[in-house]
């Protein structure tokens, strides 16, 4: 967020004396944006201070409520632009009771509500994309909280804590759940879990009875709904079978485990945490289904190699491949009959990647990490789940646009027919020379940091400003100093950055 300056008018500042006489400044922690002494921001009439976000279309609450009321409903808007965060710190240690966030807030950064020991109700609006680390943290007057279907992800430590909290649904679109997130959650008897947490920490129920119940544990496995969490090592028997309907093993969840021989995961089986079978010696046989479709980091890492089926430099396990040891390779084809490639096995390749047809899935970390050297992704045209156009990497429909490497030239035109654009579509040190993107109407939601590691000046956006403003629920979609331009046929007579087609070239009015 950038540096503004204080903005009163005379007749504001009479308004918010007369707001603030019997109320008291919050402590600053030192961590929340614009808390810092050689940071500006606005006070507002209501007693919430305000900053201008990066790309200066929406502000963010950057320090918590100044008066004393109990129950508030947190603006829309501010000074004629969306307020969308909240900014870390904003409201910790406040005595608010009940909150209510508005739709069209989309991020809620971390310990935002931290230690409120007297909030009891929060409303969480559907435009909400994340729940960060230590945002509930400390809350112990919460008894119940709905995560809104918007979620992906929950941070650690997001609800550490929260001692009053009995039950929580955790929605199918969150994919990430934290270490300790709902750790220490005393009361916690009742857990929904959706089925897409592709990581799931192995301590994010820790100290709950949920995490504790005989009843989810079996064969020295402790399972939470279609999730094997973690275990017992003197419990688990040499030879193990996960139980049928699980889902996903967490990250971590049998590393060390000298006692296990040999382990089989059942058909339902969709996800692999990193480091899950890490250092088990005596580990001779895994059986993987062709169910899986991610695999963590390491999930092998320091096991007897009579658990790999060897491939020339590419080690499987079934028909996923899980290591590799090409290092620096100039291309690099997968083999056909390959369904899933686990993340990290990729990395270090500096030409082009070859995709096979049967591929269903590669890690998302793994193309994260490829992707900071690779020179082209080239899918086979008959893998019915992938398709590379232009050196970009998109689902099979070209609705999402899932990565990009450095092929990608100076203007990057995509298919008109993408919806959505993944985070960090670009990695740190990516060597790309974009300059200009230019973004279909079509799209509905560009992922934080989408293009935000590269040299990217101008985005000419197909639409309008109020239409833009709806997809962007990221304030680092695109980093810092670039030109936000809008479609027009006519030459405009409004202020701002406006472009049109000249001999189907895209161009600045």
């Amino acid at each position: 967020m950038k540096k503004i300056s204080y903005l009163f008018t005379l007749s504001v500042l009479l308004i918010a004396l007369i707001v603030m006489a019997s109320c008291s400044f919050p402590k600053d922690d030192g961590n929340a944006p614009g808390n810092d002494e050689t940071e500006e921001t606005i006070v507002g009439v209501e007693g919430l201070r305000y900053e201008l976000t990066n790309d200066g279309e929406s502000y963010a609450i950057v320090s918590e409520y100044m008066c004393n009321a109990k129950e508030i409903t947190l603006p829309t808007e501010y000074e004629g632009k969306p307020v969308k965060y909240i900014g870390s710190g904003a409201f910790k240690d406040s005595s608010v009771e009940k909150v209510i966030i508005p739709e069209g807030y989309v991020e809620i950064y971390s310990r935002s509500f931290m230690n409120c020991s007297v909030l009891k109700s929060i409303e969480l609006p559907e435009t909400l994309i994340g729940i960060s680390g230590e945002t509930f943290k400390g809350c112990t007057s919460i008894e119940k909280i709905n995560i809104p279907d918007s979620v992906t992800y929950i941070n650690s430590d997001a609800f550490y804590g929260c001692s009053s909290l009995t039950e929580v649904t955790v929605p199918e679109s969150v994919t990430y759940l934290g270490s300790q997130a709902f750790g220490e959650c005393s009361a916690l008897k009742t857990v929904n879990l959706g089925d897409n947490i592709i990581d799931f920490s192995a301590t994010a129920f820790d100290g709950t009875p949920v995490a504790s119940d005989d009843a989810n544990f079996v064969d020295g496995v402790r399972y939470i709904g279609n999730y094997a969490v973690s275990v017992d090592k003197d419990a688990l028997p040499e030879e193990l079978t996960v139980r049928e309907g699980t889902v996903s093993l967490a990250g971590g969840i049998f590393s060390n485990c000298g006692k296990l021989k040999k382990v089989v995961l059942p058909e339902s089986m969709l996800y692999v945490g990193g480091g899950a079978f890490s250092s088990c010696s005596n580990l001779a046989e895994v059986k993987f289904p062709d169910s899986i479709i991610s695999i963590g980091y390491d999930v092998f890492n320091n096991v007897p190699h009579s658990v790999y089926n060897k491939v020339g430099e590419d080690w499987y396990v079934g028909n996923h491949l899980v290591r590799s040891f090409r290092k620096t390779a100039s291309s690099v084809s997968v083999r056909e009959g390959t369904i899933t490639v686990a993340a990290g096995v990729l990395d270090g390749i500096v030409d082009t990647l070859y995709l096979p047809a049967s591929l269903k899935s590669i890690t998302y970390d793994d193309l994260y990490g490829t992707l900071y050297s690779i020179g082209n992704i080239v899918v086979s045209e008959e893998n019915e789940n992938y398709k590379s156009v232009n050196g970009a990497l998109y689902n099979k429909s070209c609705t999402r646009l899932i990565a990009c490497s450095s092929s990608v030239g100076e203007t990057f035109v995509m298919p008109e027919t993408v919806e959505v654009i993944n985070p960090n579509i670009f990695c740190p040190g990516t060597t790309t020379k974009i300059t200009t993107v230019v973004l279909p109407k079509s799209v509905t939601e560009v992922g934080s940091k989408a293009f935000a590691h590269t040299t990217l000046k101008n985005v000419y956006y197909c639409g309008t400003a109020e239409e833009y403003k709806s997809i962007i629920k990221s304030s680092d979609s695109f980093g810092n100093d670039v030109n936000i331009c809008y479609y027009s046929e006519a030459q405009p007579t409004d202020s701002g950055y406006f472009w049109h087609y000249v001999d189907a070239v895209p161009t600045l009015w």
